[in-house]
């Protein structure tokens, strides 16, 4: 791949800044009157991540000084550099300051429960192996715990991950054998998603661990999930280029999602939750279903258990990913309108911030509204709740827009140098 394919696409930087604000949204804690579309806007960033990082390590394996095979310590330095100096400073900070927070204000009892969750897990975020740390705590016997400071970060984990093995496979495999290990790593996490649910199910179940601590792990585990990340390389390796009516064939994956979550929100309204009370909190107004609860199959990978939709449907949002992608590499953006505007591409460029930021920013502004104010209740005041999330935006992007410009930016002007 030359370097003349490296070329800036804005839209990539716009789909960040949509679905940055989509995740947001979806986490956001009141109500809110609009569709949460929330772990589908995650999904299409691990597919976005993983056609960004194939384009740049085969563009890097292309340069002279990395062509002879014994010169892979070189192209592997090189890679984990220039990712280091993007993503380490502020994710290290963000968790250090939790720590320091939490033993430097060890009297205020809001800090206490939210950061909790660093007496267990603190070695899995540190090392960034947080997406696992469910099953590695059933497997040392230790609690299960999590709180909104430190939930989201998951995902960064599992990029991580796949920053470490995949320099491997670009390196080393070429031609058509790269072509059917890309194919290869797409099937079979389809494969293992089948399987590994019920083997988790069955665990959750003898222990006690809740009714959504299999499909969460189902999500978060990279072993389950690194097709999303493998499919966005095979738009890089593949030439995506070529295929045509690419616009046609998102809105038929588009069309195949909303079907899927249309006809089984209707089969969720016709059954009477008994057995599972979270599940009956969210869908359940009275003895009858609410056209709310049918929505709110949406970005919540929890309901994905109905129906085995975890099978399909993963799949099916990574695909309509794939071809965002396709459709901006032949520069025929789906909603352009969005993708390409001035106000999302520049929301994309500090979506990093924006995402570490956000759960714990939320918390905050939660709580001191119910200190200093009041926090309308679920249901009630809705132009309240609606007015609030709107004043935490605000200050959510300034802060990220502050760390972009005066932090961020100082170690990304390190790895140019590099």
């Amino acid at each position: 791949m030359g370097q003349q394919q490296l070329s800036y696409i804005k839209s990539f930087d716009g789909m960040r800044g949509v679905f940055a604000l989509c995740v947001i949204t979806a986490h956001w804690s009141l109500d809110l009157p609009i569709l949460p579309i929330g772990w589908e806007g995650l999904q299409i960033f691990f597919v976005l991540s993983g056609f960004l990082i194939t384009r740049i390590l085969l563009n890097e394996r292309e340069k002279p000084a990395y062509r002879p095979e014994g010169q892979f310590g070189g192209f592997m330095k090189q890679f984990m550099l220039k990712r280091v100096f993007r993503i380490f400073p502020l994710y290290f900070s963000y968790v250090l300051l939790m720590y320091a927070l939490r033993y430097g204000l060890g009297d205020m009892k809001f800090i206490q429960n939210q950061t909790a969750e660093l007496e267990v897990n603190g070695i899995w975020l540190l090392t960034y192996l947080y997406n696992f740390k469910d099953v590695l705590n059933h497997l040392l016997g230790w609690p299960m715990a999590e709180s909104p400071f430190f939930t989201h970060l998951w995902s960064l984990a599992v990029e991580e991950q796949f920053y470490v093995f995949f320099p491997f496979i670009i390196y080393f495999v070429r031609g058509r054998a790269l072509k059917v290990t890309i194919v290869a790593m797409i099937v079979i996490p389809f494969v293992t998603r089948i399987f590994g649910y019920p083997y988790l199910a069955a665990i959750a179940e003898a222990n006690h661990y809740g009714h959504d601590w299999a499909i969460l792990n189902i999500y978060r585990n990279f072993f389950f999930q690194f097709d999303s990340l493998a499919i966005g390389a095979a738009a890089a390796i593949f030439d995506v280029s070529k295929i045509k009516n690419v616009r046609v064939w998102f809105f038929v994956v588009l069309a195949l999602i909303v079907g899927s979550y249309a006809y089984n929100g209707y089969l969720m309204m016709q059954v009477v939750y008994d057995n599972t009370d979270h599940i009956a909190s969210i869908f359940k107004t009275g003895n009858s279903m609410s056209i709310l609860g049918y929505i709110n199959i949406l970005g919540h990978p929890e309901m994905l258990t109905f129906n085995h939709q975890y099978i399909y449907v993963f799949s099916l949002v990574n695909l309509a990913g794939f071809f965002m992608v396709a459709c901006s590499v032949q520069r025929k953006t789906v909603f352009k309108f969005l993708f390409e505007s001035k106000v999302f591409v520049y929301l994309g460029k500090i979506s990093y911030g924006t995402y570490v930021f956000h759960f714990a920013f939320m918390q905050f502004f939660l709580f001191l509204a119910k200190k200093f104010a009041f926090v309308p209740p679920s249901g009630h005041m809705y132009p309240v709740q609606v007015l609030y999330f709107l004043i935490y935006l605000g200050f959510l992007y300034g802060l990220a827009h502050l760390s972009f410009k005066y932090f961020e930016m100082f170690f990304l002007n390190l790895k140019k140098k590099i």
